[in-house]
């Protein structure tokens, strides 16, 4: 806001919710929250008459925080690990490492496309006798907003309502009734609202001068109102007559209709229920009493049984809502039509939406109450859950299938993906037919089709990302809406198209690259395209037979060695290195290009191998020159042309003391000459 030095919403102070019952259905109508907050202009409280605009929305942050982890050697902090990259960075994020014992260890962090890549030590600090925590800081926020209702019902997405409401403010105090009609421009809320998960309420102010404004952070507004209105339920009706559900503390129960003890209006509208309502209209409370046939209070359960052979059921809506059999000792709830063949075992709070078909949550039995697991929900014809604890299958995601563990979700539109076991694994909305196997914290991002995690923690595959792997490790992301990726495990990998990315810090981020990376905790990066880099400080050894045949580059050097070891080595005999010499002289060396390189390219210089090998090594495969093969013809002609050499030489010598002798003679006849005996 222009020229606001301060506009904040401080603190959500008060919730509170008014319900009104109708004695025949039991239904929320005109609830009213009422919501007291705080507002400053230019530094102040505000005063006077306030302009707000209001919104109930969820949000969804499509940027995610980056986590990593320290290594302690010795007191110092060594090694940092990034467990997690995170996404949406657009600078490099501030590291902050607190606790484990020790002071004084800084670190940097490394961006690649969004996601912190690597965590660099910058001093180690000392004293440390604990791992620390190590904590990088958020990217921007990337919200997206849904709009679930707002004052004047024209906000859509969490945009700004059209109209205002005037609600006076003393002191930056503000109180204010949503959902009452008998405010200008403020439309009443559903009862139904707070079923919804998350909720916010997004704030508009203007305080006349500057203009309207959004108050940041939105507040969480779900958790106050939730328990009033989620256990207003619809009427249930079951084939004895109607019925109602709700707490009753005192271990009796009330109802109305054939076969019910009768009670009066008064007593039927005491009742509530502290419960939570999932879709469809199915209820789920700690303490339920259903009401049904001769039965009354069953000690040490939730539910009341019915002492009929035949099954009890009531409905919601005209669903199904719960079925007792076999006096009430096995239960399910399920929304669906009447005649649906879908199969709900175990807790009863498991659940399977309404017009779904084919769908089943497994377990079941009179024996344990929870012995199909608890609180699991299938919303898409013949989708699978096989127990465990709070997972979720999504809408119109068909034979889709959450074999066990606790925490996890296959989104919307994710038709025949699976996830095995683990805890809190998650394959997003638009994902068909991808797998996690099993692990904890593993998640397939938005239409990743075929994508696959094997197991491990925290592995990320990004959106966008079909046919992609992770086969396990910690920490390792498929970047870059990368088809055909392949990080088969290890610790912090990143690989994109085609590429492949192994062992500790790889970062295949260029297509068709392939990357692996020893364990030392260096960042090893692709260069180009359809490239392949290592990474070992301990060298690379290539055995190519059954014995020590290979080749080896040690640890530090930059050219490859071969073996030539003596005993390894047999059928010893002298070479003939003048006759080397003489054929290497006459093997043709021409200048040249491979038929595939471009035009311009610089030439290479060298024979052909069908020369060099019927010279040389006649028989043997005449389309390749290993470099041992052409060192050793080499060698071969260097000791022959020091033998040449070393012949001239002595030949230069002989030559040199004969002219010495003629050079002494010729000077002692001229000294004659001058010089006659008498």
């Amino acid at each position: 806001m222009k020229n606001m030095t301060r506009l904040r919403l401080l603190a959500l102070l008060a919730l509170l919710s008014t319900l009104n019952l109708r004695l025949s259905t039991v239904s929320a109508q005109n609830t009213v929250v009422t919501y007291q907050g705080r507002v400053q202009s230019g530094g102040s409280d505000f005063n006077g008459s306030g302009q707000f605009k209001f919104a109930l929305v969820t949000s969804s942050n499509a940027n995610s925080q980056a986590t990593a982890t320290a290594t302690v050697s010795g007191g110092f902090v060594t090694i940092y690990i990034v467990t997690f990259g995170g996404s949406g960075y657009v600078t490099a994020p501030t590291v902050t490492i607190s606790g484990g014992g020790g002071s004084g260890a800084t670190a940097t962090a490394s961006i690649t496309g969004g996601v912190v890549t690597q965590i660099t030590a910058a001093t180690p600090g000392s004293g440390y006798t604990g791992v620390p925590t190590v904590t990088i800081s958020a990217p921007p926020e990337n919200l997206s907003y849904a709009t679930y209702w707002s004052n004047d019902g024209t906000s859509g997405a969490g945009s700004e309502p059209a109209a205002a409401v005037s609600v006076p403010v003393s002191n930056g105090l503000f109180t204010v009734r949503l959902g009452d009609p008998a405010l200008a421009n403020m439309t009443a809320l559903g009862a139904g609202l707070f079923t919804q998960s998350d909720l916010k309420l997004r704030i508009w102010f203007n305080d006349g001068v500057n203009g309207f404004a959004v108050l940041h952070p939105a507040q969480p507004l779900t958790a106050a109102p939730y328990a009033l209105v989620a256990g207003t339920v619809s009427q249930l009706s079951g084939p004895y007559g109607n019925a109602v559900a709700f707490d009753n503390p005192a271990n009796s129960f009330r109802g109305s209709g054939a076969g019910l003890t009768a009670l009066d209006a008064s007593q039927l509208s005491q009742g509530t229920v502290p419960a939570e309502r999932l879709p469809g209209n199915l209820v789920r409370t700690n303490q339920v009493w259903l009401l049904g046939g001769n039965s009354g209070t069953r000690a040490g359960t939730h539910f009341l049984g019915t002492t009929d052979d035949e099954p009890l059921e009531f409905k919601v809506n005209g669903l199904r809502a719960l079925r007792l059999e076999n006096n009430g000792d096995s239960a399910d709830f399920d929304t669906t039509p009447d005649g649906a063949p879908n199969v709900i075992g175990g807790s009863p709070w498991n659940f399977v939406s309404a017009g779904v078909v084919g769908a089943t949550i497994g377990g079941g039995g009179a024996t344990n109450y929870y012995s199909g697991g608890y609180t699991n929900s299938a919303l898409s014809d013949f989708a699978v859950v096989g127990g465990g604890l709070h997972n979720n299958i999504g809408s119109s995601s068909t034979a889709a299938t959450i074999a066990g563990g606790q925490y996890h979700s296959i989104g919307t539109d994710s038709e025949a993906s699976v996830i095995g076991g683990g805890s809190m694994n998650d394959i997003e909305p638009n994902s068909i037919s991808a797998t996690i196997a099993g692990g904890q914290r593993n998640d397939i991002r938005n239409n990743s089709d075929k994508a696959t995690i094997g197991g491990g923690e925290n592995n990320t595959i990004v959106d966008n990302s079909h046919h992609s792997a992770i086969g396990g490790g910690a920490g390792n992301t498929i970047v870059g809406n990368a088809a055909y990726a392949t990080i088969p495990g290890g610790v912090n990998n990143n690989a994109t198209n085609y590429a492949f990315a192994a062992g500790s810090y790889a970062r295949a981020l260029h297509t068709g690259a392939f990357v692996w990376s020893d364990g030392a905790g260096t960042v090893t990066t692709s260069a180009a395209a359809n490239s392949v880099t290592m990474r070992g400080r301990g060298g690379f050894r290539f055995l190519t037979g059954s014995g020590s045949g290979g080749a080896q580059l040690a640890a530090g050097d930059t050219s490859w060695s071969v073996l030539s070891d003596r005993n390894v080595k047999k059928d010893f005999a002298p070479v003939d290195s003048q006759a080397i010499l003489e054929k290497l002289a006459a093997l043709p060396i021409t200048q040249w290009h491979y038929q595939w390189e471009e035009p311009g390219v610089t030439p290479h210089i060298g024979p052909m191998a069908q020369d060099f090998k019927a010279a040389f090594y006649p028989g043997s495969d005449d389309k390749r020159i290993t470099t041992q093969e052409a060192d050793g013809v080499a060698l071969a002609a260097i000791q022959a042309l020091n033998q040449k050499l070393d012949e001239q030489h002595a030949e230069l010598k002989a030559k040199d003391a004969r002219i010495a002798a003629l050079e002494q003679a010729v000077a002692e006849l001229k000294a004659a000459l001058q010089h006659p005996a008498k």
